[in-house]
């Protein structure tokens, strides 16, 4: 997930994707959409290493979120802040943002 301004309409996002799609070599790039996120109160963490080491990152904003007697409601997602196409695994920094309810 990478955060993209509000001003950045739906035409100008369907018009620019091809051209960075193909410069960046990116070879997803056509997945990718722009979603808009409500979700209310959320707790989120900075995780500092590779995407296979989350685990207790989470966990860890989890048990965040118990103690303040919540309790976490959909998925989490990640707002990704290197490019891991040229950061080293151990260097990489992720945020984790995970809805959580207080009722």
């Amino acid at each position: 997930m990478i955060c993209v301004p509000a001003a950045v309409t739906a035409s100008m996002w369907t018009e620019v994707l091809p051209t960075v799609t193909a410069g960046k070599r990116l070879v997803a790039g056509g997945l990718a959409r722009v979603k808009h996120l409500a979700e209310g109160l959320s707790a989120q963490i900075l995780h500092v290493g590779s995407y296979a080491e989350e685990s207790p990152t989470i966990a860890k904003l989890h048990e965040c979120i118990e103690a303040l007697g919540c309790r976490p409601t959909d998925r989490h997602h990640e707002v990704y802040l290197s490019d891991p196409r040229t950061t080293d695994p151990a260097d990489l920094r992720t945020i984790i943002r995970q809805p959580f309810t207080d009722t």
